[in-house]
């Protein structure tokens, strides 16, 4: 299977601890980036946790710097860290995977491939990773934990997985 590679948003890395199907992401084969500036928004689940199984840490140099100040004008709405994302993701010609409004809009305007939760839980699904049984419980657990998924795709996605009508 050829490995994908991703720069993972921390929201999405904390919504997948608090269903407890995090680990579920190393069996996906793909390469898990986030940025040297976004690992201190690890605290739950502690990043030393998670590099050994396999996210790197990637480390932004001079112009990657220079490039997320550029984009802090271009792009108020977004954070210090959701602006390294971004621009890791193009130096890396990596699929952004994020939760966030504004960052998907911004990776979608700089031509980056991104998705989002609903998606990820849909590719384990699909890669027989996850259970669909498993994935509505883990999705319940993310929304009853106060992520911000869309509840509508939700719950269509829960009552198909469980079988309902």
């Amino acid at each position: 299977m050829e490995k994908y590679r991703y720069v993972i948003d921390t929201g999405v890395l904390i919504d997948f601890n608090h269903s407890n199907i995090l680990e579920v992401l190393i069996r996906l084969k793909a390469a898990w980036m986030i940025s040297d500036l976004s690992k201190e928004e690890l605290i739950y689940p502690e990043i030393n946790t998670l590099i050994s199984p396999g996210l790197q840490i990637i480390e932004l140099d001079r112009q990657d710097i220079k490039r997320i100040i550029m984009r802090g004008e271009k792009y108020p709405a977004l954070t210090v860290s959701d602006r390294a994302h971004l621009v890791l993701s193009k130096r890396k010609s990596a699929v952004l995977i994020t939760g966030d409004r504004h960052l998907r809009q911004a990776a979608e305007n700089e031509g980056i491939t991104v998705h989002g939760t609903l998606w990820l839980i849909d590719e384990l699904v699909s890669r027989c990773l996850l259970t669909p049984k498993r994935a509505a419980e883990a999705m319940q657990e993310m929304i009853n934990k106060g992520s911000y998924l869309p509840a509508a795709e939700c719950q269509k996605r829960i009552k198909l997985w469980l079988g309902e009508k």
